[in-house]
């Protein structure tokens, strides 16, 4: 079988990160305005900029820009109501490096609100729906890199309700789910073959040895902590990064292979260039991990994992 899966690690975590927030501009640096003018909005007023991110007032809100100063490239897009950044209010956008959309919607007194889009490297899929105070609501689209609906799924207060549907290549219904509170109650199935590779159990992820004899939820849950003690035991953040208070949500892209050896990777977020090259430094470095498995086959997996730099 020569399958591969590609799985977003840490995405529900990490989906609004807001790190980046301007608590490091001290007095406006006009080098910093120049080098970022191609990307400031028509008419606005440059409140404050520092070396890797610039301010603005439009229209009575402010608008905190984030840049990769090494690429030139914009990353993010936040939108607040007030000059000390603390309510998060409009629209907002998160870039991959090479200029495509992570993540797009928009916030309402700080909560999540309205419709939201989530691209998946890799994978080629998009899913999108609506936020009501900060929790998923109503009908979900997932779709792949051809536009073709993969699955629709209802949600109410942030929990699976009602149909999930999962679609063939043709657009055919292959199975459906049905959810109360988020609990499976049951199931109808169209096509045996799609849904034999969907099931629950069908799959199982690769993980680092710690959780070698764990399943379900606690595999999952170890799998999410082995690697954030693992990474976050070896980074090392950059001096320069440090000095410049560079923050950010840097992401690097590789395959488990069947060996459990890592291979193929690739930064799709590098917030800056020396973050960039110590990102790659700890992931390369990584112990084996124990291979994925599809019905007891051995599967190469896709993993996309983000990395939080933080000052304190």
């Amino acid at each position: 079988m020569n399958l591969k899966i590609t799985i977003n690690l840490l995405f529900s975590l990490l989906l609004f990160s807001t790190t980046g927030f301007a608590q490091y501009f001290t007095t406006k640096n006009p080098f910093s305005v120049k080098k970022y003018a191609q990307f400031l909005e028509e008419n606005s007023k440059v409140v404050n900029a520092n070396k890797y991110q610039t301010l603005e007032k439009v229209a009575g809100k402010f608008i905190l820009k984030t840049y990769n100063p090494d690429k030139l490239i914009l990353t993010q897009v936040m939108t607040f109501k007030d000059i000390e950044l603390s309510i998060l209010d409009g629209p907002y956008l998160e870039l991959y490096d090479d200029g495509s959309v992570w993540k797009k919607g928009q916030f309402f007194n700080n909560a999540t609100s309205g419709v939201w889009e989530f691209h998946y490297p890799f994978a080629g899929e998009v899913q999108s729906g609506e936020f009501l105070d900060g929790k998923k609501e109503g009908s979900w689209i997932r779709k792949d890199s051809l536009d073709r609906t993969m699955r629709t799924s209802s949600y109410l207060a942030g929990q699976l309700e009602g149909e999930l549907t999962v679609f063939d290549k043709e657009g055919n219904v292959a199975y459906k789910e049905f959810y109360e509170a988020d609990e499976l109650v049951k199931t109808e199935i169209q096509d045996s073959l799609i849904y034999k590779d969907n099931r629950p159990g069908a799959v199982v992820l690769p993980a680092m040895p710690a959780c070698k004899d764990l399943t379900g939820k606690a595999r999952e849950s170890c799998r999410e902590y082995e690697y954030m003690k693992y990474v976050y035991g070896k980074i090392k953040y950059p001096n320069r990064a440090v000095k410049e208070n560079i923050e950010g949500t840097a992401i690097v892209s590789f395959l488990v292979e069947k060996d459990g050896s890592l291979s193929n990777f690739t930064v799709l977020r590098g917030i800056c260039k020396d973050i960039e090259k110590e990102c790659m430094r700890v992931i390369k470095s990584s112990p084996t991990w124990i291979p994925g498995q599809q019905d007891g086959e051995l599967v190469r997996v896709r993993y996309n994992m983000p990395i939080k730099f933080k000052l304190e």
